[in-house]
């Protein structure tokens, strides 16, 4: 489940994006927990001065190290420049933007990959989040958890399988002695 908010404060536009998994395979897992890790890459590459196709560009350097096969599924852009307006559209971080980033300008990056399959099921996965430019990257403004395990849902209990295990012994020792 993707999810996407967005709200102003004083004229003032601000978006998060965030991937809620309901009982992720492994697989799931560690393609989420790899987009995390890009997306904590590329907050540090933006700082001051940086052009937004460098941003891009490292970006899917990034991909390509980890997860090559994404490419044919990741977006021409992964954010851009908001404030009053939403969106910017001069100040798209994509692969031909040569605007550069300064100090205290606010982006909206969203990471995400779509078209990935897990037991012939289709699914996304994206991360997103107003951030503002500082000397060392971009600080996030709309810190929320990312973790897998604040974003996985489990419907089943830690001690429901060894239940169900125990319960299907126990049905078939009935089964044998009938």
């Amino acid at each position: 489940v993707t999810v996407l908010f967005g709200t102003r404060y004083k004229s003032y536009c601000s978006n998060i994006s965030r991937t809620i998994l309901v009982e992720p395979a492994e697989k799931q897992q560690k393609s989420y927990e790899t987009l995390l890790e890009i997306v904590e890459k590329v907050y540090s590459i933006m700082t001051e001065d940086t052009k937004l196709s460098t941003v891009y560009n490292k970006c899917v350097e990034y991909i390509k190290e980890k997860r090559p096969e994404w490419l044919n599924n990741f977006p021409k852009n992964i954010g851009f420049g908001t404030g009053i307006e939403f969106r910017e559209p001069s100040l798209l971080i994509g692969p031909k933007n040569d605007n550069v980033l300064k100090k205290n300008m606010v982006f909206i990056l969203q990471i995400g990959v779509t078209g990935l399959k897990e037991d012939e099921k289709e699914y996304a996965i994206m991360l997103g989040d107003t951030v503002v430019i500082g000397d060392n990257g971009a600080s996030v403004l709309t810190p929320s958890k990312k973790k897998i395990k604040s974003i996985s849902i489990f419907l089943k209990g830690e001690g429901d399988e060894e239940e169900e295990e125990e319960q299907e012994n126990i049905m078939e020792n009935i089964t044998r002695q009938s």
